[in-house]
């Protein structure tokens, strides 16, 4: 039975407990509930929300759950991509082909209805309620539905009428959007993807990451001083990354931004914070593409 239950979907592994107080108690028992239960119930929840948890059974998630790399680059990771239920990093997030996602595209362009063309696009993610930019107004549209880019190159050609159309809709899909001249930056990957932590069975132990204050403080020290500069010639990647606790001594040793924060920090014996944190995690300067950047 156990087997049995390892290779059934989430969905149908949910349906099996709610049978009887027998099967309640055998899918209750295994490893990979208790702990998908316990340390990654949000994950799993919103795996719900989207409707993808068909697409993946319990040992799979729990697999995503206890493997800190992120799938594409090898780093640690603190996202879980909903659409192949795999862990990724925020740069990766941000700039990998795999995690590029689309609206399912209008009926406009071909001669069929919205339900066809939603139907061939199986598998598809269902755009939930929440917060994906950091711009407050003007707000975030939000599609039906988003697909990958590389499983809609695979699957529209099944329509007769794609042909014609491919290199008017697929190729120009936009990863941002504007609205007034505010932009909201790769909405459509947060669409599709969840925060999501560690959780290290050897040591009993749930990682949520940790990023280096002292990377963001400098950041914030270059765009202060050069308000018309642009972007740091380093880039934004030190101050995106998050570590594990493990990865973060490392860093820390090797950073002397972080060590300047926990000197300070000793002698006035009060935590800094960035300037970001204290406005509340929100935009100032909405029309600034460097000050969006977060």
């Amino acid at each position: 039975m156990v087997m049995i239950l390892q290779e059934l979907d989430i969905v149908s592994y949910l349906r099996f407990r709610a049978v009887n107080n027998r099967a309640r108690d055998l899918a209750t028992d295994t490893r990979e509930y208790s702990h998908a239960i316990k340390h990654g119930l949000a994950g799993l929840k919103t795996l719900l929300r989207v409707q993808t948890a068909q697409l993946f059974t319990m040992t799979a998630f729990y697999r995503a759950l206890t493997s800190p790399s992120c799938q594409f680059c090898g780093k640690f990771g603190t996202f879980l991509f909903l659409l192949k239920c795999q862990r990724c990093c925020f740069t990766c997030l941000e700039i990998s082909y795999d995690l590029h996602v689309m609206a399912i595209p209008a009926p406009n362009g071909f001669v069929v209805s919205r339900k066809d063309i939603e139907r061939v696009c199986e598998p598809k993610l269902r755009v939930v309620y929440g917060k994906y930019s950091l711009v407050s107004w003007p707000k975030v549209r939000r599609p039906r539905y988003l697909v990958t880019v590389k499983d809609a190159h695979q699957r529209l050609p099944l329509i007769d009428t794609y042909q014609p159309v491919i290199e008017n809709i697929v190729p120009f899909i936009p990863e941002h959007q504007s609205h007034m001249n505010v932009y909201h930056y790769n909405c459509y990957r947060y669409m599709a993807t969840t925060a999501f932590p560690w959780y290290d069975p050897s040591r009993n132990c749930l990682e949520r990451g940790m990023s280096c204050k002292g990377c963001n403080f400098r950041v914030e020290e270059y765009l202060a001083e050069h308000p018309n500069g642009g972007d740091p010639p380093w880039g934004f990647n030190d101050r995106d990354r998050i570590y594990s606790e493990e990865e973060f001594m490392q860093h820390f040793r090797s950073c002397r931004y972080a060590r300047e924060v926990w000197e300070s920090a000793r002698e006035r014996q009060v935590i800094p914070e960035s300037r970001f944190t204290l406005e509340g995690g929100a935009i100032v300067n909405q029309r600034s593409r460097r000050t969006q950047h977060w």
